[in-house]
């Protein structure tokens, strides 16, 4: 539960009042879509490659490694075992180490993500925070069910941690995703990708919500708090333009998409009307 503030409350409260919302929708999410695959062209011997499809972009610790960079000064910690990779965010991690120029030799490390065919609105390569380590020269590239080349991202001089780009328009029918590493920020290093897997995700406000229905239901007299109960429900209705939400429809992003349990988040906002007066 988010803490809001006594003003906020108030107007929600208001006897006069417009409550506005806006609601966002993931459409894809690998911890629902298990035949999301993700493979390495090669890895370090603590390396884990499945953990670039988990929605999950920082670093449990700052790792430590063989590279020169590891010093006893209690910030850093030993990677984690395999049996405990579902407990500590690591993310994948190259075989090479860069040279002294900050490039990796041929063939270059690279990442695969196999999926059913869907849209794909955003690139996204996002390095090790903890470190302070990225991706300066990559290559994304996107292919189609029957192998075609659909889109390819040749990009030099990255100076993020985390890289994002809108796909304007979106690629469809996207069955294979891969990343190839060609240059580090630091020389002698692994390559480190915390995240490579890019959601579909859309945001919907103003004319395109036709409803949404809250239930929050609370223990009399818990708050909430440690012992209580709490019970909350959420519906939204959409207006279907174009018929994007029909699964029927050939021409829509989200016919292979639509699936109970989807995560949604959703914000709610006023503006108070004030009454006039009359005298």
């Amino acid at each position: 539960m988010y803490m809001v503030s006594q003003e906020f409350l108030n107007q929600m409260k208001a006897p006069v009042r417009r409550v506005d919302a806006r609601v966002t929708i993931d459409y894809t999410d690998p911890t629902q879509d298990q035949n999301i695959e993700v493979a390495a062209s090669e890895r370090a011997d603590a390396s884990y490659p499945a953990q670039t499809a988990d929605f999950a972009t920082e670093p449990a610790y700052k790792w430590a490694a063989l590279d020169g960079t590891w010093v006893l000064d209690g910030t850093w910690h030993l990677a984690p075992v395999p049996e405990d990779a579902y407990l500590y965010q690591m993310g994948w991690w190259s075989a090479q180490v860069a040279g002294e120029d900050g490039r990796f030799g041929e063939p270059y490390p690279t990442l695969i993500l196999t999926h059913p065919a869907h849209p794909v609105t955003t690139f996204q390569v996002v390095g090790d925070s903890a470190r302070g380590e990225w991706p300066t020269e990559f290559a994304i590239r996107l292919y189609g069910p029957d192998g075609s080349l659909l889109r390819e991202r040749s990009v030099t001089g990255n100076a993020e941690i985390q890289f994002y780009e809108l796909l304007d328009p979106p690629a469809l029918d996207v069955t294979r995703q891969e990343l190839e590493i060609r240059a580090w920020s630091h020389p002698g290093s692994h390559a480190k990708i915390l995240e490579f897997f890019t959601s579909l995700q859309e945001t919907y406000e103003g004319s395109d919500l036709l409803e949404i229905h809250l239930l929050e239901e609370s223990e009399s007299g818990s708050g909430v708090g440690t012992g209580g109960v709490s019970t909350n429900e959420i519906t939204v209705r959409l207006v279907n333009r174009g018929g994007r939400f029909d699964v029927t429809n050939p021409q829509s992003p989200f016919r292979e998409l639509l699936r109970p349990n989807r995560r949604i988040k959703v914000w709610l906002g006023t503006n108070v009307w004030v009454p006039i007066e009359e005298g």
